[in-house]
C-alpha cells in the first residue's frame, strides 16, 4: 500500500479514488496547490498525481516547485491532462514529471513502476502561503533562466564557423557566470583547444591544459571580457568545473570553466545547462567545417586546393592593410621532369611522389603557412609576416628536404626527384595575383637556369612589370 495525493477538482479526484483504493492505496486529496504542499510536508507521501490544469497555481508549476525544493525532491509527480491540450507531454517532461498520462487506465498501468521508487524521509515545517509563493516565483524565475540560456546556446548552431561560435559562448558566459577562464575541447579528425581568459592568459592556459587533459594547440579567442580575477584572490579559492559535452551518446567535446569556489550553485548549474544544450551546435559545426574541409582540399595530397588557398591569402592582405603593412612571401614549387615519373614508373608512383613531397612541406614550414597544390606537380605556399630574404631560407630548406627524400615504388624499387623553386615577397598594396606572378616568372628563371634550385624575383622597384610579365606569360 502507498499513499497518494490527487490534487484537482472534486469530480475528478473522486474519479480516481475507488480505483487507488480498489489497487490498495490510501489516497489523500486537494484542491488547489498550496493545500497539497502543506500535505506533502506533514505527511510522508508516495506520490503526487495532478491535474494540469488548475485554479491559481497549475500542476506543471506544482510540479517544478516539488523537485526544485530539496523538502520534497524524490516525490514523483505524475500529470494527467486531457486531449485537447495540445503539447502537454512535452510540457511535462520539461517540469520534471515522472509521468504524463490521458487517462485513469494509462495512470494505473505506469503507477506501479513509478511507486516502486523508494518513498522519501517526511520533512515535517509549517510554510506559509505566502512562502510558498515566493518559493514558487524563485523557481519560476530559474525556469525561465535557464530556458533562454539554453535558447541563446542553442542559437549559436546558426553562426559562420567555430570560432564565431566560440565567440558567441564567451559573450553568454561572460554575462551569467564570474569566471577567470572557460576552455572548450572540440572533438573530431582533429581536436580543437578554444580559451577565453580574463586575465594571464599564460597561467590560464596552463590551468585549462591540465583541466581538460589536452596537449594539442591552443587557440586564443577574444569576445566579451569576463570578470577579472581579484589581485587577491588565492589559486586554492577558485574551483575548476569540467563537463563532457554529448551529442546523443556520443561525446563531441568537453567544456572547462574556473569560477569562484565559493559560490551559491547558480554558475555550476549554468554551466551544466551550457554543456547539455551545446551538443547540438557543436555537432552541427564540427559537420559543416568538415565538409567545408574537404571542399577545400586536395584528395591527393591532403593539401589546400586553389582555391582555398586564395581566399585565406586574401584575408591575410586584407588584415595586413587593416592592421598595418606586414611582409607576405610566396613560394612556387614545382617538381623537375615530373611527366617522366609518370611516363616511366606510371601513374601510382607520381601519385606517390606529390604525396610525399606535401609531406616534406609540413617539415619545412610553420603552422601558420599556407601550403596548396596548386595543379598538377605545382605546388604554391604563402609565408606570411616572411621577407624575402627569410623566405628564400625556407625554399632552400624545402628543395634540399624533396632532394633527400627517398620515394618507394613497388618491386623494392625506389625514386629520386628534384624541384625548382621561384620566391616573390611583397609588402603594403600586394594581392596574390601579382605574388604568384612575380614568383612565377622566378620559377621560370631557376627551371631554365638548371633546375633543382632557389630564384628570387626581382626587386620591389620592378615589381609591377614583373608581375605583368608573368602573368603575360601565364595566359
Amino acid at each position: 500500500m502507498a499513499r497518494i495525493l490527487v490534487v484537482g477538482t472534486a469530480a475528478w479526484r473522486e474519479t480516481l479514488r475507488a480505483p487507488l483504493l480498489a489497487a490498495g492505496h490510501e489516497v489523500l486529496s486537494s484542491s488547489d496547490a498550496f493545500e497539497a504542499i502543506a500535505i506533502a510536508l506533514g505527511t510522508p507521501t508516495a506520490a503526487i498525481i495532478t491535474q494540469s490544469t488548475l485554479d491559481g497555481v497549475s500542476g506543471l508549476q506544482l510540479c517544478r516547485l516539488v523537485n526544485a525544493e530539496q523538502p520534497f525532491r524524490g516525490i514523483p509527480v505524475v500529470i494527467v491532462s486531457s486531449e485537447g491540450e495540445a503539447g502537454a507531454a512535452f510540457q511535462a517532461r520539461a517540469a520534471g514529471a515522472a509521468a504524463h498520462v490521458g487517462d485513469t487506465a494509462e495512470l494505473l498501468r505506469v503507477l506501479p513502476g513509478i511507486l516502486a521508487r523508494p518513498e522519501p524521509e517526511p520533512f515535517r515545517r509549517r510554510v506559509g502561503r505566502d512562502s510558498l509563493m515566493r518559493r514558487l516565483s524563485l523557481v519560476l524565475d530559474r525556469a525561465l533562466r535557464d530556458g533562454e540560456i539554453a535558447a541563446d546556446v542553442r542559437a549559436l548552431a546558426t553562426v559562420d564557423g567555430l570560432e564565431r561560435m566560440f565567440e558567441g559562448l564567451v559573450d553568454l558566459a561572460a554575462q551569467i557566470l564570474p569566471y577567470t577562464w572557460l576552455g572548450l575541447v572540440v572533438s573530431g579528425d582533429a581536436h580543437t583547444f578554444l580559451l577565453h581568459a580574463a586575465e594571464d592568459d599564460a597561467h590560464a592556459e596552463r590551468e585549462a591544459r591540465e583541466v581538460l587533459a589536452v596537449s594539442v594547440k591552443m587557440q586564443l579567442i577574444g569576445g566579451r571580457r569576463a570578470v577579472p580575477r581579484p589581485s587577491s584572490t588565492a589559486d586554492g579559492e577558485q574551483e575548476a568545473i569540467e563537463v563532457p559535452i554529448f551529442f546523443g551518446d556520443c561525446q563531441v567535446g568537453q567544456l572547462a570553466v574556473m569560477l569562484p569556489r565559493s559560490g551559491d550553485g547558480d554558475a555550476k548549474r549554468s554551466v551544466g545547462l551550457i554543456a547539455y544544450e551545446l551538443g547540438g551546435p557543436l555537432k552541427i559545426m564540427s559537420l559543416l567545417e568538415q565538409v567545408q574541409r574537404q571542399a577545400a582540399t586536395d584528395a591527393l595530397t591532403g593539401l589546400l586546393n586553389r582555391r582555398a588557398f586564395l581566399d585565406l591569402v586574401e584575408r591575410e592582405r586584407a588584415r595586413s592593410e587593416r592592421y598595418g603593412a606586414a611582409p607576405m612571401s610566396l613560394l612556387v614549387i614545382d617538381i623537375d621532369h615530373f611527366k617522366n615519373v609518370n611516363d616511366v614508373h606510371g601513374h601510382p608512383a607520381g601519385d606517390a611522389v606529390l604525396r610525399n613531397v606535401a609531406r616534406a612541406f609540413a617539415d619545412a614550414t610553420r603552422a601558420t603557412d599556407i601550403v596548396c597544390r596548386w595543379g598538377g606537380e605545382e605546388f604554391v605556399i604563402a609565408l606570411p609576416h616572411t621577407d624575402l630574404e627569410d623566405a628564400l631560407l625556407v625554399a632552400e630548406r624545402i628543395r634540399a628536404r624533396i632532394e633527400a627524400t627517398v620515394h618507394e615504388l613497388p618491386g623494392a624499387k625506389t625514386l629520386h626527384v628534384t624541384a625548382s623553386i621561384g620566391a616573390a615577397a611583397g609588402v603594403a598594396t600586394w594581392s596574390p595575383e601579382q605574388l604568384v606572378a612575380a614568383a612565377d616568372v622566378a620559377l621560370y628563371d631557376a627551371k631554365t637556369s638548371g633546375r633543382n634550385r632557389v630564384c628570387a624575383a626581382a626587386p620591389e622597384q620592378r615589381f609591377t612589370e614583373i608581375a605583368v610579365e608573368g602573368l603575360q606569360r601565364a595566359s
